[in-house]
């Protein structure tokens, strides 16, 4: 099991004994773990306001890595978000039991549906909701399918797929020579994972106790404001809020440094009222 968990959940930057809190993150498609938990080296250090906030503040973060990229290219990819989030949650029941340690989800693109099968397994399981949850970059789950802003991946050529995903703003170089090798079977797969995606059912008016934050990028060519609104009716609670950048937003340094400020920010919100009711 332990080697497992190591598979799933691969980085160890902010890992104390004695946590006060959780982070738990998703990554979204043709990404991978790092792009939550990646410090650089001293010669190219790569700015990450969300792990310094966490090392500074006792924070576990847990960065969900998916088979089928990094050291798990070798790997088939998961078949569907609910495989996924089911290996996720038996992995994580032991500490998401603990009460005395709170979590925090977060999720973009792609990882918004993991994320949203984390919580329906969560529930299935009867373990305890997560504070609150981070979503960006992906439309609800019951959007129609001619309200979709893409083309399906499955049976387009593979210049079209690469116009594709030029769409969702993945950088030119990603398709030149050899990177595109290392890349393009990993995209299929992930591009299929939201493509051919069935949400597991939420009974009408049925909510997660759990509030949301739900980030829409100002400049995402794709997922629109509006689109990210339509996951409001599956919260108890939820605010729609605006970030700087497009879809690609977290490889933009200044977007990037400026959403994990805001996320380190709201944890420390929650800190204080947890030591003060404030």
């Amino acid at each position: 099991m332990a080697d497992e968990f190591t598979k799933w959940f691969p980085s160890k930057v902010s890992r104390p004994e004695d946590p006060r809190i959780r982070i738990i993150c998703f990554h979204h498609s043709g990404g991978e773990e790092k792009i939550w938990t990646n410090l650089g080296n001293p010669r190219r250090p790569y700015p990450n306001p969300l792990v310094e906030w966490a090392k500074e503040n006792d924070a576990e973060v847990l960065a969900c890595q998916l088979p089928g990229r990094s050291t798990r290219f070798k790997e088939p990819p998961v078949g569907s978000p609910q495989e996924a989030a089911e290996k996720i949650v038996t992995l994580l029941a032991p500490k998401l039991s603990d009460t005395g340690v709170p979590f925090f989800l977060v999720s973009h693109s792609m990882g918004c549906n993991l994320l949203f099968e984390t919580l329906q397994a969560i529930k299935k399981k009867g373990l305890p909701m997560p504070t609150r949850v981070f979503m960006s970059g992906m439309v609800a789950p019951d959007t129609p399918e001619d309200k979709k802003p893409w083309k399906k991946s499955r049976d387009l050529t593979e210049e079209e797929f690469k116009q594709e995903c030029i769409g969702w703003d993945i950088n030119k170089e990603v398709f030149e020579g050899d990177t595109w090798a290392a890349y393009h079977l990993m995209l299929r797969a992930d591009f299929l994972l939201f493509d051919e995606y069935e949400a597991t059912p939420v009974e009408e008016g049925e909510k997660f106790d759990c509030p949301a934050d739900l980030w829409f990028l100002k400049d995402d060519k794709r997922v629109t404001k509006e689109l990210m609104e339509g996951w409001k009716k599956f919260f108890k609670e939820a605010e729609l809020k605006p970030a700087e950048g497009g879809h690609a937003f977290l490889y933009d340094e200044k977007a990037r440094v400026a959403y994990m400020n805001d996320l380190s920010a709201a944890f420390d919100r929650f800190l204080l009222e947890l030591e003060y009711g404030a």
